[in-house]
């Protein structure tokens, strides 16, 4: 798990999804880290990670309806490349026996 306090802003991060077949099969998106509570009028109870679609990063959007708001208790399922890489090698062990 990525620790928190190192989510860079502008950075790419990774949302792996797994659909139990007979195989894992991965989903993998992509997102831009774009901060941590940033509206202020967030009433959340726990601190909330903010996730733009690298379409609307690039194209100067402030939309998220492409996005991803993750709170503390979920964000472990954001990894980082090199989480990414370890969690796709694993799955491809599970496939490969």
């Amino acid at each position: 798990m990525i620790n928190n306090n190192k989510f860079k802003i502008g950075e790419y991060y990774f949302l792996l999804t797994e659909y139990p077949v007979d195989i894992e099969i991965p989903e993998i998106k992509t997102y831009i880290y774009i901060g941590k509570n940033i509206y202020e009028s967030d009433q959340a109870s726990e601190d909330e990670y903010y996730f733009q679609d690298p379409q609307d990063y690039f194209s100067g959007s402030s939309s998220l309806s492409n996005g991803l708001i993750v709170g503390e208790e979920s964000i472990d399922i954001i990894s980082d490349l090199t989480e990414l890489i370890s969690k796709l090698q694993k799955i491809n062990e599970l496939r490969i026996k």
